[in-house]
């Protein structure tokens, strides 16, 4: 079963192969990667906008040092909530 973060590594692998990929969004992904926290373009790309996945696994810690990474680069970084628990999987 592939988990989700890989999927989104894998798209982005994709994306960057197209083309379509930036020098700032793959600087973007190099500095989320190094708190293990998993990025790819999102939109037309071409250096527009980056997403981040945060899970529960995430420590508070991680997340304010990706934050303080990417603001020093001067990315602008926005958090944002699911509004419900979404999709669940379960083995029974």
């Amino acid at each position: 079963m592939l988990l989700l973060q890989e999927l989104i590594d894998t798209n982005q692998g994709l994306l960057s192969s197209l083309g379509v990929s930036h020098p700032s969004l793959e600087k973007i992904i190099s500095i989320t990667a190094k708190q293990q926290i998993h990025a790819k373009l999102t939109g037309a790309g071409g250096g527009g906008f980056a997403f981040a996945l945060l899970t529960p696994w995430h420590s508070q810690k991680q997340i304010d040092a990706v934050k303080e990474d990417l603001e020093n680069e001067g990315f602008i970084c926005w958090e944002t909530k699911l509004a419900v628990d979404g999709v669940q999987f379960s083995l029974e």
